[in-house]
């Protein structure tokens, strides 16, 4: 599953499965289908506002592809450059919304400096959930 950066105005995903933060399915759970952790399929037209990052799953066609950007291209305007101390001291919803542009590294570190500090369920659950979603990705089929 590759990671994208909405740059047009709007960018409109007709089927496939999407990585969600929270708040981005709850205001779109009327088209999507819960597969799993923090997966989603699409089953209405679902819109998303430029800056908006997610994760993706499906054909990307030419006019999908004129409003997203995949996220390697784009790391520098993707997320701040913040240390994983910085990030830390965000709550948990505020770390739920940086994990989506980290990397795999910049994760793992994050939920073993969550673990030894703070240890709030929440986010050591959202980075666990984060981390299986790549993996499904990188890997399996999903049905």
């Amino acid at each position: 599953m590759k990671t994208y950066k909405v740059i047009g105005a709007c960018a409109n995903f007709m089927s496939g499965i999407l990585r969600l933060t929270e708040e981005q399915y709850k205001a779109r759970r009327h088209a999507l289908n819960p597969v799993g952790g923090v997966l989603y399929q699409v089953v209405q037209p679902t819109g998303f506002k430029q800056g908006e990052i997610l994760g993706y799953e499906g054909e990307v066609n030419k006019t999908l592809l004129q409003d997203i950007t995949p996220i390697e291209t784009q790391i520098s305007d993707v997320k701040e450059e913040k240390s994983i101390i910085d990030i830390l001291k965000l709550n948990s919803g505020e770390i739920k919304d940086q994990l989506l542009a980290m990397t795999d590294v910049d994760l793992a570190a994050l939920s073993q400096a969550e673990a030894e500090g703070k240890n709030r369920k929440g986010v050591l659950i959202a980075i666990e959930d984060e981390i299986a979603a790549r993996e499904v990705g990188a890997g399996d089929n999903i049905e």
